[in-house]
Formats: structure tokens, sequence, C-alpha cells
């Protein structure tokens, strides 16, 4: 529509990039710039902003040729870590055991609560959502090979309690804000502690509490290579670490306490200011917790599986 002339950009006074992190490394970038040389106002001339919950310090130099050179990054509590209202735990499961977990899980406390499974292929989701449906689970499924009615539909179970339990690839990590979710569950660990990070965001919302569980198969390339960082993601939230993954650290993380300028984003309130050395600002922003009581109930019946998707098939 820009490029055809339909729609004119001179008198943007406000551009925002939500998930910016993503965008800006997946390739999106030389099409941001393009909207520049398409009529985009000079940074000076608009204010920026960017959100995401992980930004990672190579993205932060990309993300400097949109700024202004005296702009303000704002994190809450430790940038790129967990949310605290989130409790994090990681067991020790194989592959070959992973099933019955789930359903253990499930039969003992998820049942009543609205429920995120995280798994990796497509064909996994389909493949858990009918087991699922077996065992008088109530779900739906989210991948890039659904349509995006299909998609919708699924957001609509999902979302109204309908279907409780949703069973999904990383296209449901981010941008999408399911309310009140009791758990995500990861049956497959992601390959990046970012897209952990994201994934476990989906729970504990908006000062509500959540609870996330990970299954970690040591006979998994992947999930051996993500047990330094899951390890120091855990220590940075101050949450119970595993034995068993104590031993798959090599950065001697493993016996350290939380560091003490960690500490001081820890239910401090307060608001600090430091300079880069980039005529850049840094502020940690955080408001007093309200953990609510009652946790997050999600209705609905048992029996049956329903089927969505996602628009962006290269999250899957």
């Amino acid at each position: 529509m820009v490029e055809k002339g339909r729609i004119s950009l001179k008198k943007v006074k406000y551009f925002v990039l939500d998930e910016a992190d993503r965008m800006l490394d997946t390739g999106f970038e030389p099409d941001i710039r393009k909207l520049e040389d398409l009529g985009l106002p000079p940074k000076d001339d608009r204010c920026t902003s960017m959100f995401s919950a992980t930004f990672p310090t190579e993205v932060q130099q990309l993300a400097k040729h949109f700024l202004r050179k005296d702009y303000v990054f704002l994190a809450v509590g430790t940038p790129g870590g967990a949310n605290e209202d989130i409790t994090q735990c990681i067991e020790e499961i194989p592959q070959g055991q992973k099933k019955d977990r789930l359903f253990q899980l499930l039969e003992q406390n998820l049942k009543s609560e609205r429920c995120l499974i995280f798994v990796e292929t497509k064909r996994s989701a389909d493949y858990i959502g009918s087991l699922l449906s077996q065992k008088n689970f109530r779900s739906t499924t989210m991948h890039g090979d659904r349509t995006q009615q299909q998609r919708h539909q699924a957001v609509q179970d999902f979302t109204s309690g309908n279907c409780p339990i949703l069973v999904a690839t990383s296209v449901a990590a981010r941008g999408l804000d399911f309310p009140l979710i009791g758990y995500v569950v990861n049956y497959d660990l992601p390959d990046s502690s970012d897209f952990y990070i994201h994934r476990i965001g989906r729970t504990g919302r908006a000062g509500h509490l959540g609870k996330s569980i990970s299954f970690f198969d040591p006979g998994r390339d992947s999930d051996r290579k993500i047990a330094p960082d899951l390890l120091a993601r855990l220590i940075e939230a101050g949450q119970e670490v595993p034995e068993f993954l104590k031993a798959f650290d090599n950065s001697g993380n493993a016996g350290q306490e939380v560091p003490e300028f960690l500490k001081a984003f820890d239910n401090s309130g307060n608001v600090g200011f430091y300079n880069d050395g980039q005529s850049s600002r840094n502020t940690d922003v955080r408001d007093g917790h309200s953990h609510f009581v009652n946790r997050n109930k999600a209705a609905g019946p048992s029996g049956g599986t329903a089927s969505a998707g996602a628009a962006n098939e290269d999250w899957d």
C-alpha cells in the first residue's frame, strides 16, 4: 500500500514495533529501513517505541539505527529475565515418558485450569492434541499449517474456556495475550533461552500468579545445550535449581547465589538511570506485586479436539 502510493507516511508521529527483537533479527530489518525511504519521518522528528520481553545486546545495536541518540531503555525487572510471578519447575523426563507425565499432571492439577502446552513441531501438536482427545481432555491446537479461520476459532475456544487446553508450537509464544493461563507446559523445550522466556511468559500476566513446567530430556542435544542458560534463568529469578540440571552446567553458575546487582531489581520498586556511553538512559520500573488469591480457572467440558493455526509458518 505504501509502495503504491495509497498510504503516506510523511505525517507519522509515532512509530511502534511490538516484538521488536524478533522483527529486527529475522529479516524484517531491511523492510523497516525501506519505510524510511518511502517517507517515514527521520527518527529525530518522530517518537519511536520498541517492545519485547527479550532484547539481546546485538539486537539493541540494530535498534539504535531507528532510535534517537538520547533514547531511554526501560526495563521491568531483570532485562530478558523471567517474570517473578511465575513459578518455574524443570523435570528430567526422557522422551518416552513425556506422555505419561503430561497426563499425570493434567489429571492431578491442570484439568480445572487453562493450560498451554508447547511442542516443537506441527506433527507433535496434532499428535498430542489427538491423544488428549482420546483421554477426554477438551483441547485445541495451533501451528503454521492451520488456516486463518481455524486459528481464530482456536483462540476463541481457548480464551472462552470451551477448550481449556491449547497445544501449540512457538507460534503462540509471542504476540498473543491469553488471559488467565494457569500453567504453561514445555513438553519440548525450545532451543533458545529467549523463546523459553517468551513461552513461560504466557502465564503470570497482569499481576496473576502462574506456573511453568518444563520437560528436560537428557538424551536431546538441544536440551543439553540450553541447560546452562536455563540454570542462569532459574538463579536470576530466585527459583529452585534441580540437581540434575547442575550436571549439564559448564559455566560455574550451579553453586552461585543470585548476584548482588540482580538483587537490586527484586521487589525494590525503585527507578534508577545509568548512562551506557551511547547517550542513552536505562531505567528499571517495577510496581508492587499484586498477587490474586484465586488461581486462574478455566471452565469447559471434556472430550474432543479442535484445530487452529497461525499466520507465520517461519516461526514453527
